[in-house]
Parts: structure tokens; sequence; C-alpha cells
């Protein structure tokens, strides 16, 4: 990632931030990086803790800080499912995605997909035969989740 272009204003306010220098993985971390962009005027707010980081030098709250292939919006996406599979579709990527709220804001592009759940998805539409959903647009995102 290029440091030059990173923007703190694009990280959430509830967003955990990390300054532990002694993690082995802290320059590809996300959360690393964004606690270095730390505007002046921020006195205090979440944190990983360098308790988080274990006896194997791994630290489970680690998040890569290269961009993903991220989706946006998948409002047609049910347009070829039969009306019998539509409810327990809908159901099963609500589930993936852990709310109506959320599933509303990723369908209607105002959340993005992250690779990971892009796949979910795709096995939910390839479980009940139906084609992986095509998505309005894509491009690079970091992955505040």
């Amino acid at each position: 990632m290029e440091e030059k272009s990173f923007d703190f204003n694009e990280v959430p306010a509830s967003w955990q931030l990390c300054f532990n220098r002694d993690c082995p993985r802290c320059e590809g971390c996300l959360r690393f990086v964004a606690g270095r962009h730390v505007p002046a005027d921020h006195e205090w707010g979440p944190a990983v803790y360098p308790s988080a980081l274990g006896a194997d030098g791994q630290c489970r709250w680690f998040r890569t800080a290269e961009p993903q292939q991220a989706a946006w919006g998948f409002v047609h996406a049910f347009d070829n499912v039969r009306r019998l599979d539509f409810r327990s579709m809908r159901h099963r990527i609500t589930t993936i995605l852990g709310s109506k709220g959320v599933y509303y804001d990723c369908r209607n592009g105002l959340r993005p997909l992250m690779p990971d759940r892009q796949a979910a998805i795709a096995e939910v539409f390839a479980e009940f035969g139906y084609e992986p959903p095509r998505y309005e647009r894509y491009g690079p995102c970091l992955d505040f989740r």
C-alpha cells in the first residue's frame, strides 16, 4: 500500500488502531498503518493492545494493508432466481452479511463486499444451482471490517 495515498478520513471512528511496533507483521497491517496516520488533534480511541500478539507471533486482529478487489451493488442478483428459492437465498446471504441493514447497504452499493463475502455469496448461488451474481461495480478497497 502506498503510504502517501492513505486517507485517515476513510477509517471508521470505531475501528481499532494498533501501535505495536514489536509485531512482526506491523508494516503490512492496516491497523498499524492507520495508527501511523492518526491526525494530531485525535487524542484517544479504540485500539488493539500489545497483548493481542500471541506467543506464536500471530495477531488475530491483523488486517492486510493491501487494497482488496471489492464489489458494490447486487440489485439485479435475483432477477433470474425462481421465487421458490428467493427467500431462502436472501436469508442465507443476510446471515453471511450479519444483518438486514448490512444486506441492504451491500445490495444497494452503499457498502463494499470484500472477496471472502463475494465467495460466500457465490457459494449460496451455486448450492441453489445458479451462476454467481454480477455486481454493479468492482474496484480496490481497504478492508475496514
